[in-house]
């Protein structure tokens, strides 16, 4: 090990299981260790499913041998962890990166109780380097702490080879997530009713037996249940679309979305949150209203109206769109430039 390195401590919930949080920091921490980055990354695993006593010894281990901590968390561990690592970092003249995944943070911190909202305060005035996950959240919260690093960091994925170029349609529209209502499963179905000639497929483990019973009596619908995910991405290249209608309270940059984009696919979605910071409406996907069937249902009508020449315009829009904006080896890159700021300032 080369000691002139800076050493990086990744403090934050990895797989198992694996989820949108849990990918995205393993991702982070392989692509710091695949790049000649200049950094020793270490990994500090507190999430509670995998919490032990030889976990807790490794994040004081990692964090003491580490010049700059990273924490990336939830809106839970923005009142719990972050404040106890920041507390630590000042104490031992530690640099500090905090990461929020999510869109809704906003609300969360308006919605809070008195000492929630210290508590977040205190993460967001002292921590040295700061991430949301949308634009939005950086200018709510860059007007509320203007003498804060407040920096953009999206959720991202792999660049995994060229877009998908179709020869004719599909009639097909699959939906990739957990099927349940707030992600926007009940509006399809209840859409779906009025499109008989369109089929439409559902990926993913389901929490409401509900939506299950409901989408067996369609004949244009069909369960898959859950695939593993190398199998994702052909899934989403056989269909025209992808739809996913959200209402979902901690919704951020969905990655489904980013996956459906890397090979060309556009999108169905909603105004919700900041979804349409990445869903471009008529050049990348169509949005409707939130848990709106009757709007949902208008974007349908306007999907059989696209031309084929249209809809590969908006392929090339959303293959175009994820190359500039959502490749995650780039957004390492950017993160450890920022990163690498605080060490030379310090």
């Amino acid at each position: 090990m080369n000691d002139k390195k800076v050493k990086l401590n990744i403090i934050a919930s990895f797989p198992p299981p694996e989820g949108g949080t849990t990918i995205l920091v393993k991702q982070l921490y392989n692509e710091i260790k695949e790049l000649d980055s200049g950094y020793d990354v270490y990994k500090s695993d507190l999430s509670l499913s995998n919490a032990s006593i030889s976990s807790f010894f490794n994040f004081i281990i990692n964090f003491f041998k580490c010049s700059i901590n990273s924490i990336h968390v939830s809106k839970g561990g923005a009142t719990f962890i972050a404040p106890i690592i920041i507390i630590l970092c000042k104490l031992f003249f530690k640099k500090s990166v905090f990461r929020m995944f999510g869109g809704q943070f906003d609300k969360y911190y308006t919605n809070s109780n008195i000492v929630k909202k210290m508590l977040v305060s205190f993460v967001l005035k002292n921590a040295d380097l700061i991430y949301f996950e949308t634009h939005g959240l950086v200018d709510f919260f860059a007007k509320k702490f203007p003498d804060s690093n407040i920096k953009h960091y999206a959720n991202s994925r792999k660049a995994i080879g060229n877009r998908i170029v179709k020869s004719k349609f599909s009639n097909k529209i699959v939906f990739v997530g957990v099927l349940k209502k707030d992600k926007g499963v009940g509006v399809i179905l209840e859409a779906a009713k009025l499109f008989p000639d369109i089929s439409f497929e559902f990926v993913g483990p389901s929490v409401d037996d509900c939506l299950l019973d409901a989408m067996g009596k369609l004949s244009n619908c069909n369960y898959l249940g859950a695939v593993p995910s190398e199998k994702i991405y052909t899934l989403i290249k056989n269909a025209d679309y992808l739809a996913l209608p959200t209402f979902h309270f901690g919704e951020g940059y969905p990655g489904v979305i980013l996956e459906a984009y890397s090979i060309g696919v556009p999108v169905l979605s909603t105004y919700w949150q900041y979804i349409p910071e990445i869903v471009i409406e008529g050049e990348t996907g169509f949005l409707c209203k939130p848990n709106d069937v009757n709007s949902f249902h208008q974007l349908l009508n306007r999907v059989k109206s696209v031309s084929f020449s249209e809809y590969s315009e908006m392929s090339q829009c959303c293959y175009s769109l994820f190359n500039e904006n959502y490749i995650s080896t780039q957004l390492t890159k950017q993160f450890i430039d920022q990163v690498g700021d605080l060490q030379r300032a310090n």
